[in-house]
This record gives structure tokens, C-alpha cells and sequence, in this order.
């Protein structure tokens, strides 16, 4: 891990990371030996899944984008992702990107208790989403949880509306 003292970018995609893994990380982000990581992509790797709370339990002062899609994270982990960022341990985060991830289905309002002041990008295609807690996401611009949000993706849908209205940009995946 002392390798990875000077490194921006933390790219564990398609890993099998097991919780030993994921603690050790954390242990070496807690004695600064990951001070200088801006991104973090857990991507595929679905290991991971109830253990996501071991690894943002401190602070990552640099974070900038944490990339999660595929993960098969649980309510837990989605309640940890919301207690760090309350706690301040995610104090630089500007982009998350949860997507094809279904256990957000119901659990948005968790993401919706504490203001995520950084956060710019927020990318949720393919997570099941219900129209309700699409319009919650949207209209928590308005109540300060994402003051600086710029892009809010669902993936298949547009909202030129919400656009026009709030200059959020609603991105359209068509394949």
C-alpha cells in the first residue's frame, strides 16, 4: 500500500475484494497512505456489498468521484454512503455514480437526510427508481441537499423541463 501513497486515482473495477481487502484499505486511508485519492472505482464488484460502511468509516479528504455501478450494494450500504457524508468524511465529493444499482429502489429518501455540499454529478441508471423518488432527487436541489448539483442522470429519461427551470442537466442514455 506505501505504493499507493502518491496516487489520484484508486481503480479496484472487477475485483473480488473481500471485507480483509476493504478493511485494509481503510486502515491505509486512515494513516494517510491515500491522502492524495480523488476517484475510487469499486465498479463490478459485487463483494463488496454489505461491507461499504468498513471502507468510507474515515475520512477521504480528496474524494472527488466514487464510481460504484454494479455493485449489488444493500440498504446498509447505502445508509453508510449517507453516513459518512453527514459525519463530513466526504467532504470533496463532486460526482457519484451508483449506477445499476437496485437496492436504491425505496431508499433514496436515505440520500436525501444530509446536504451533500460538493456534489455536482449524481448518475442513477438502472437503479429501479420509482417516479416519486425521481421527483424527490429533483426537487431536492431546491431544498439545498445538492446546492452546486449540474447533472443528475436516470439514464433512459430527458426532463427538458427541469432543465430549463433549474439548469440541471438530465442526461439521456439511448442505445
Amino acid at each position: 500500500m506505501a505504493a499507493w501513497k502518491d496516487q489520484q486515482l484508486l481503480d479496484l473495477r472487477d475485483r473480488v475484494l473481500s471485507k480483509q481487502d476493504v478493511l485494509s484499505i481503510a486502515n491505509a486511508n486512515s494513516l494517510g497512505q491515500l491522502a492524495s485519492v480523488r476517484e475510487i472505482s469499486l465498479s463490478g464488484n459485487t463483494t463488496i456489498s454489505g461491507i461499504l460502511g468498513d471502507l468510507i468509516s474515515n475520512c477521504w479528504q480528496k474524494l472527488e468521484t466514487l464510481k460504484m455501478i454494479g455493485c449489488d450494494l444493500t440498504a446498509e450500504d447505502i445508509s453508510a454512503l449517507d453516513s459518512a457524508n453527514s459525519k463530513g468524511y466526504l467532504p470533496s465529493l463532486q460526482e457519484l455514480i451508483l449506477a445499476r444499482t437496485p437496492a436504491l429502489a425505496g431508499k433514496v429518501d436515505i440520500l436525501l437526510n444530509h446536504p451533500w455540499p460538493e456534489l455536482q454529478t449524481i448518475e442513477l441508471w438502472s437503479c429501479s427508481l420509482s417516479a416519486q423518488e425521481k421527483q424527490a432527487l429533483r426537487e431536492a436541489r431546491h431544498n439545498e441537499i445538492f446546492p452546486k448539483l449540474v447533472t443528475l442522470s436516470f439514464g433512459y429519461e430527458s426532463d427538458d423541463e427541469l432543465t430549463k427551470k433549474r439548469g440541471i442537466a438530465i442526461h439521456c442514455n439511448k442505445w
